[in-house]
């Protein structure tokens, strides 16, 4: 009887959450000479425009006209983030696939992406994952570049299903010329391809530990550096190393999730 209160319950939520979505997407581009132009924006993905339309008329920009665009997040995004934070990712999955349908180019599509790939990568669909990644960032080589949290999780997608040559080009120019938060995620995840050969020094000299000593700044990735540092060295038979930064994590991040899985490699 528990069970099915569970199942109706999360059945119930999915489908408020997929009602929701079909809302009209609303917002505002201000374009490179300053002009604004608002309404219901969509991407017409065959000709690459955008497409707004207010008050009965419709006009259409070119992305290089372009300066910034603000559209208002969608109403259940964050209820799903929360979702994924709790480990129901096959409830979400559906939600997540429909705002990055609407919000194509419209800078939600990103985060949902982040959260759709983790979702697919932990319900093992990382081939998946790793495609709808691609598509989202084609033409958009930008992403890969400033967006930590969904590189993370496209990378994953990456290692997980076996594309280790394509992971390590991207790897190697985030390190190159990306952001300083994708850079220090670069590091993180060449560590796991160490980790996965089975060179645990190199693991962490290039990867986890190099992250905890030179992006202390980044700290969306130091509890995932912190935590793989610690299972590191206590793979290396190091227990006191191990727990050096085991309790640097718990001091500095207490909130983290990392933290209920020590223990787990």
């Amino acid at each position: 009887m528990r069970y099915w209160k569970f199942a109706v319950g999360s059945l119930l939520m999915s489908i408020m959450l997929m009602a929701s979505l079909y809302a009209d997407a609303q917002g505002t581009i201000t374009k490179n000479d300053a002009g604004k132009t608002t309404g219901v924006i969509r991407w017409l993905s065959s000709s690459r425009v955008y497409e707004v339309a207010s008050a009965g008329v419709t006009v259409t920009i070119k992305p290089e006209e372009v300066q910034t665009i603000d559209v208002e997040k969608p109403a259940d995004l964050d209820k799903v983030a929360g979702l994924c934070q709790a480990g129901q990712y096959q409830s979400v999955i559906p939600s997540l696939e429909k705002i990055i349908e609407k919000y194509a180019m419209l800078q939600w599509d990103m985060p949902a992406g982040a959260m759709l790939a983790t979702a697919y990568n932990k319900s093992g669909q990382a081939q998946k994952a790793a495609d709808m990644c691609k598509k989202l960032t084609n033409g958009r080589p930008e992403a890969l570049g400033t967006t930590a949290d969904f590189v993370s999780a496209f990378w994953d997608s990456l290692r997980l299903s076996k594309q280790t040559v394509e992971m390590e080009k991207q790897l190697n120019l985030a390190i190159s010329s990306g952001s300083k938060e994708s850079c220090a995620v670069a590091y993180v995840k060449r560590g796991d391809l160490y980790k996965d050969k089975g060179d645990l020094k190199a693991a962490l000299v290039d990867g986890y530990l190099r992250t905890v000593l030179m992006f202390e700044n980044v700290k969306e990735i130091q509890p995932e550096a912190l935590f793989k540092t610690a299972n590191c060295f206590e793979e290396m038979k190091q227990p006191a190393q191990a727990d050096r930064w085991r309790k640097k994590l718990m001091a500095d991040y207490p909130q983290s999730s990392y933290i209920k899985q020590f223990g787990t490699p």
